[in-house]
């Protein structure tokens, strides 16, 4: 499948690293290294929301063969990859695309402590003071 230019933009903006092998398991894996076991195709810009949905960059992440087939299958949950998002791209994605965030304030709340952002639920679009 063609790439979109906003899968391109998110994919330069990550550095073409897996985002997931980045801030949570502290590794910097290339996400067209291949992964043994996982399918090579699968490697590329991960739409949260769905491609058909909403495809800009800000809902895309860079993620390896591996990762992405994880996202896919909830294996990694979905929560976690809007945490993660949130912090990369320093939008509060609960709050801007609520219609696709079927989880509670309080479970919002847990999965931004733990990816380490400060979400403040409900602060138009900003999470302040993350590090990398």
């Amino acid at each position: 499948m063609t790439q979109t230019e906003a899968t391109k933009i998110a994919l330069a903006r990550d550095e073409y690293t897996c985002q997931y092998h980045k801030h949570i398991l502290h590794q910097a894996i290339p996400i067209f290294d291949y992964r043994e076991g996982y399918h090579p195709l699968m490697a590329g810009g991960h739409h949260l929301a769905g491609r058909a949905r909403v495809d800009v960059p800000e809902m895309i992440i860079s993620l390896c063969s591996e990762c992405h087939t994880k996202a896919q299958t909830y294996i990694i949950p979905r929560i976690e990859m809007f945490a993660l998002l949130s912090k990369i791209v320093g939008i509060d994605l609960y709050y801007k695309y609520p219609e696709f965030c079927k989880w509670s304030d309080d479970e919002w709340q847990n999965a931004t402590a733990a990816i380490g952002t400060q979400s403040d639920v409900g602060s138009k679009y900003s999470i302040p003071n993350w590090e990398e």
